[in-house]
């Protein structure tokens, strides 16, 4: 998306997962990033949705039971497990519990052209989690013009000729439900925010939630709003403030600032914005989350500023689409259906119901296979023994002698009917003189 003053504005993306109101302890404990994993100690998120990251921390158990049980039941291990996590790096934790960038775009095109993930998205932390920010570059290639063109508001024709779905960002993303699991709530889906780059991006209050299995198509109108009512005049007519441009920021700066006089350390989120900061570990994270900070952060409205008016339009992916993308042969489509594989053979080995099924299979299996390896054993015993000799040499003498008494009678038999046919040829003269008197 492109701001009209000649910047490409940043999007922010996160899944979610809603359902309602969730107990308060569970809403400091459970987070998750923007591609499905909200980290730890964040209010109102998801621990895990990874489950390939919860069964590498052991932590699966823990979480099936968590959001299996109530409240107090649930509570007596938390600071346990808490403590665990405390021997993690708490920004590392975060960064490889999350969903990676390569592995939810399946592809990205920016004005037909394909993107640099690398170089393309800066991954950020926010209130909601971490989240993969797009940050293109001003300057791009206008299709049609064949040149460079600067997207400044005087550029007229430049700008005009980039409007438009062919020249926008096209994502097509992988949320990875396979790697869900059992927590607070049930939604799928990845969270859109359009903010100005130099804004601080509120995941929890703004934005909108694309559900999976859709084609959206967001159409970008840009606002300057000037504010005319009597609190926003700057003063001394109002309160708005020329040197404020987001207020956003004005209130991170201020939550920064109680953190560190009350805590000594800062949540995630605020790391990259409060220079050498330390960051809480897992178990101060859960506990300062459940203290309230005392006073109000007096953070000023600006004069002016940019508003982005999102419209969406939704349609279905064609099953087609679906299916093509499935069977695609492309290293991209190899790999993710390895990491595929690989989500679904840890689910089966900590989800319990599935543990319990496939236990009770290869209990079954491994029954039938010990009959035979103890079938098969006696049966070598026998063999092996002198007993067993002495029967297989008289049981093939009795064939031996069976088959020589067959072959006696054959040849018996085969001496009759020589026999026969050589007295028909002696009285066949005979015989023929009584041929009528025979056939009466």
């Amino acid at each position: 998306m492109m701001e009209k003053g000649g910047k490409v504005s940043d999007v922010s993306m996160e899944k979610v997962s809603r359902n309602g109101d969730t107990p308060d302890l569970r809403s400091v404990l459970t987070n998750t990033t923007c591609h499905g994993v909200k980290h730890i100690a964040e209010q109102d998120s998801h621990i895990f949705r990874k489950i390939t990251k919860a069964a590498e921390y052991n932590l699966f158990d823990f979480l099936e039971n968590y959001y299996s049980s109530d409240k107090a039941q649930a509570n007596e291990a938390v600071l346990q497990h808490m403590t665990i996590l405390n021997e993690t790096d708490t920004s590392v934790f975060i960064r490889d519990a999350a969903h990676q960038l390569e592995d939810s775009i399946y592809r990205c095109t920016w004005a037909e052209q394909p993107c640099d993930l690398k170089n393309d998205f800066e991954t950020t932390s926010s209130d909601l989690g971490v989240c993969y920010t797009y940050m293109k570059e001003n300057t791009v290639t206008a299709p049609g013009i064949g040149i460079k063109h600067r997207l400044l508001l005087d550029n007229i024709e430049a700008y005009y000729h980039l409007l438009g779905s062919r020249n926008a960002l096209s994502l097509v993303l992988n949320l990875e439900q396979y790697e869900y699991m059992k927590g607070p709530h049930d939604d799928a889906g990845v969270k859109v925010l359009l903010h100005d780059p130099d804004e601080v991006a509120l995941m929890g209050d703004l934005g909108f939630v694309l559900a999976p299995g859709t084609h959206t198509m967001i159409i970008q109108a840009f606002v300057t709003a000037h504010f005319i009512q009597r609190s926003s005049l700057p003063a001394p007519y109002g309160l708005c403030h020329e040197d404020i441009r987001f207020r956003s920021n004005c209130l991170l700066e201020c939550q920064i600032q109680k953190w560190i006089e009350e805590f000594k350390c800062v949540d995630v989120h605020m790391q990259n914005s409060c220079g050498n900061c330390t960051v809480c570990g897992m178990e101060e994270l859960h506990t300062n989350r459940l203290k309230k900070l005392s006073g109000d952060c007096d953070c000023p409205v600006p004069c002016t500023r940019t508003m982005y008016d999102p419209r969406l339009s939704y349609a279905q992916i064609s099953r087609n689409n679906i299916e093509r993308l499935a069977k695609g042969s492309s290293q991209e489509t190899s790999e993710l259906k390895t990491k595929f594989h690989s989500a679904r053979e840890v689910q089966e080995r900590v989800v319990k119901v599935k543990a319990d099924a496939n236990e009770e299979r290869i209990i079954s299996l491994l029954k039938v296979v010990s009959e035979i390896q103890g079938a098969v054993k006696e049966g070598m015993s026998y063999l092996n023994s002198s007993s067993a000799l002495a029967n297989h040499i008289q049981i093939g003498n009795i064939f031996t002698e069976d088959a020589n008494l067959f072959l006696s009678t054959l040849k018996a038999i085969s001496q009759a009917y020589t026999s026969q046919r050589a007295i028909l040829n002696i009285y066949k003269d005979i015989l023929y003189l009584y041929e009528d008197r025979l056939a009466l």
